[in-house]
């Protein structure tokens, strides 16, 4: 089974100099879509890992965002918590630094006020 593990970890040996992260050239997200909805749904979940696996490093915060919201569209019925976990976590990770991006993955947006007549 494949995993989004094997992606690069920010992990360092003491004494070892931080390497500057490079930038993702982006990646289509249309290929995720294309890759999920076009394989019978059996497959459907090794297919998003695998196309996680070989394009997720090539994706920015913003298209993993999209992948987020639209997963379980896409994915339907074989959508999974390994497969949420994976995504989160990479979301996660590339937003470390950015606390509105996380504080926004796990709470739901304030209903609206009320109007006033």
């Amino acid at each position: 089974m494949l995993s989004l593990m094997n992606l690069p970890s920010h992990a360092q040996l003491p004494g070892q100099e931080a390497e500057p992260a490079a930038e993702p050239v982006n990646c289509a997200v249309s290929g995720f879509r294309a890759a999920v909805t076009d394989a019978p749904e059996p497959l459907r979940a090794a297919k998003a890992l695998e196309w996680l696996s070989a394009e997720g490093p090539k994706c920015s915060l913003d298209r993993w965002i999209l992948i987020r919201n639209n997963r379980n569209q896409w994915m339907g019925s074989a959508d999974s918590a390994q497969l949420a976990a994976a995504i989160d976590s990479r979301v996660e990770e590339l937003a470390r630094d950015d606390s509105a991006v996380i504080r926004n993955l796990f709470t739901s947006p304030p209903p609206p006020a009320p109007k006033k007549e």
